[in-house]
């Protein structure tokens, strides 16, 4: 599903797989925020193998699916119910610093006041040198609104089309589909209870605004290391 709207989808992932196993010992201990259903915790882990992830999601839908789509996984995924904008949630996680957080179409839900904060707080669990990787829809400035609008444009018809030729379900569609399932009845009727009104995006920053908060909070580097569009993957280095 997801597919049809990030048709570049694997290739982002793929870019941050190639990045940690690059720039990170094989036995890195990697967080990923936002899991989702474990995509990118799942690439990464069968790229590198003795690598150690810390998965964290507030769904509970989504966390049911992944830790049973990824059991085989075994210790090496440990997935974590915790919600991001929680002011203490860094508390919540294993102790210790790990040497990178990922992200990928999940940070993009944060209010700005929200993001910063956790730009802040990975400062805090990053260890010197270790990394940051998040890939998502990030706007052009707003003195950029030509470039951003004809972007946009462009990208919004490739998704159209992609959503015509490929097959599969839609986001209303999986969603429907999940709450008819049993089996996920009572994590179906949590997650309605924690999100009593469906997500919607939020253009929580620019990407000037993103890459100076991230060396404001403490990372030394930050810059754009991929993109497609208005599609990028931004990279910061404690």
């Amino acid at each position: 599903m997801q597919e049809r709207y990030v048709p570049e989808r694997e290739v982002r992932f793929a870019t941050i797989c190639d990045i940690l196993a690059e720039a990170l010992p094989r036995n890195a201990r990697i967080l990923d925020l936002g899991t989702g259903l474990g995509s990118l915790a799942e690439r990464i882990a069968r790229r590198m193998p003795s690598a150690r992830i810390v998965a964290v999601d507030h769904d509970p839908v989504l966390l049911r699916i992944a830790r049973e789509s990824l059991r085989g996984a075994g210790s090496r995924i440990r997935w974590v119910d915790l919600d991001l904008r929680a002011p203490t949630w860094t508390q919540a996680l294993p102790r210790g610093r790990f040497d990178a957080a990922v992200s990928t179409t999940a940070l993009h839900w944060l209010r700005r006041p929200a993001l910063h904060r956790l730009h802040r707080d990975l400062a805090g669990r990053i260890r010197p040198g270790g990394l940051f990787l998040n890939g998502d829809h990030i706007p052009f400035a707003p003195e950029a609104a030509r470039i951003g609008g004809v972007v946009r444009e462009i990208r919004h018809r490739y998704q159209r089309r992609e959503l015509q030729r490929r097959p599969g379900a839609t986001w209303n569609g999986w969603w429907a589909a999940a709450a008819r399932d049993p089996r996920l009845a009572s994590e179906i009727a949590l997650r309605r209870r924690r999100y009593p009104r469906e997500h919607h995006d939020v253009a929580n920053d620019h990407l000037p605004g993103w890459l100076r908060s991230l060396r404001s909070a403490g990372f030394r580097e930050a810059e754009v290391v991929w993109q497609l569009w208005d599609d990028r993957i931004v990279m910061a280095v404690r």
